[in-house]
């Protein structure tokens, strides 16, 4: 699902849309392991 929406990101953001992809994949990882944690 991520790496989905990630692709659709990149389309979006054409210059840096890889870069950005590959960060909001971090970020995301990151708060899913917090988010994991609480619950």
């Amino acid at each position: 699902m991520l790496a989905e929406e990630c692709l659709e990101e990149s389309k979006n953001l054409l210059s840096n849309g890889f870069y950005n992809c590959a960060v909001s994949r971090a970020y995301y990882s990151i708060l899913d392991e917090r988010e994991s944690g609480k619950s």
